[in-house]
């Protein structure tokens, strides 16, 4: 397997000999040295599988028949985009809902799908992890390595068996794992005639059984 549309081709025949090699109806030609050895560079060839057929030529200009060899396939598009994201349960995405992409874990788990058994790379701001697709495009990744607290957006790259790569953006996701602080919070009777009912609306005192409540919090807390 290769991605490269001029790949180099080399062998042995004998000495001086001049070598064609047939690549799908395409001829490509050159001469063994004195140890017999050549190479050629198989220059302009599309996407698919190659069969060599090598014919050898010798000084008399006797020719050999032609001789299959070694197949191979070139193969230049990339994989299709992966797909990623947290796994979707309350230890990996942990805020109010388990597909808020919200999470107090800095360890989390990913899952997406890929091409059948490409490599997998994950970027999440600078750090990369990897792991491989199994045989059906499933991959799983376990982060081992302390994510820092703010909010990833997964740079996804899926590399094939020839070396192809293509690049995707995961889902967003963000990472908090501090808890709010007293500092942060405020709260008490909402101030009207409502729900503080007393002299003065900021008494705290009030006739009203069912009173509101009202304050401020961490943002989405």
């Amino acid at each position: 397997l290769t991605n490269n549309t001029a790949p180099t081709l080399q062998g042995t025949a004998e000495a001086d000999a001049q070598v064609s090699v047939d690549l799908n109806g395409t001829v490509f030609e050159t001469q063994a040295d004195a140890d017999g050895n050549w190479e050629l560079t198989a220059a302009g060839l599309d996407e698919g599988e190659y069969i060599p057929l090598i014919t050898v030529t010798d000084a008399a200009g006797n020719t050999s028949e032609a001789m299959e060899c070694v197949a191979f396939t070139v193969d230049t598009s990339g994989p299709d985009e992966a797909l990623g994201e947290l796994v979707h349960d309350d230890v990996n995405d942990t805020g109010i809902a388990t597909d808020d992409g919200l999470t107090a874990n800095n360890l989390p788990e990913f899952s997406g799908t890929a091409e059948a058994d490409a490599l997998v790379s994950v970027d999440l701001n600078g750090t990369v992890f990897e792991t491989q697709a199994d045989s059906e495009g499933n991959w799983t990744l376990q982060v081992d390595q302390a994510l820092d607290d703010g909010a990833y957006t997964p740079l996804i790259s899926v590399s094939d068996a020839t070396g192809n790569v293509t690049e995707t953006e995961g889902t967003p996701f963000t990472v908090d794992t501090e808890a709010p602080t007293a500092d942060s919070v405020t709260g008490g009777l909402l101030a009207d005639e409502d729900n503080d009912t007393g002299l003065s609306q900021e008494d705290g005192i009030t006739a009203n059984n069912a009173p509101v409540l009202s304050g401020t919090a961490d943002a989405l807390a």
